[in-house]
């Protein structure tokens, strides 16, 4: 099942639920040589390919979202669910509930480094607005 279309240097690809991407190309659908982790929403195509997985429901499965380069080989992992990551004057802004509060994260889209980090009870209006 599709989830998702983006484009990526200037072509057009749907991601399905499942990390598979297709081309469309002469009129039709064909499979990529692109794999995503599945659930896989995309975050930027800008330079990179940048995408985010949510966590798994705890009641139903273990284990923890991430955020990840396609190209780049880093990830990050993160519990998010409600909100989705957004890219921020260049870095990848990410909400997780941890501890009983929030988590913001500022990450950096070219190494996946940590840039920022902030725990609080407040909830910003949107992830760009995030003070750090």
């Amino acid at each position: 099942m599709a989830s998702q279309l983006f484009e990526y240097q200037q072509k057009l690809y749907m991601l399905d639920v499942e990390g598979k991407a297709f081309q469309f190309e002469s009129n039709d659908w064909r499979r990529a040589n692109l794999t995503f982790k599945p659930n896989s929403i995309i975050v930027s195509t800008s330079r990179d390919i940048v995408a985010c997985n949510p966590a798994p429901l705890t009641k139903i499965a273990n284990g923890t979202g991430s955020c990840y380069s396609l190209f780049k080989q880093w990830s990050v992992d993160v519990n998010w669910r409600a909100a989705q990551p957004k890219i921020c004057d260049g870095e990848l802004i990410i909400q997780e509930h941890k501890d009983g509060s929030l988590h913001y994260l500022a990450v950096d889209i070219e190494s996946g480094k940590l840039l920022k980090s902030l725990y609080t009870e407040k909830a910003f209006s949107g992830l760009c607005q995030v003070s750090f």
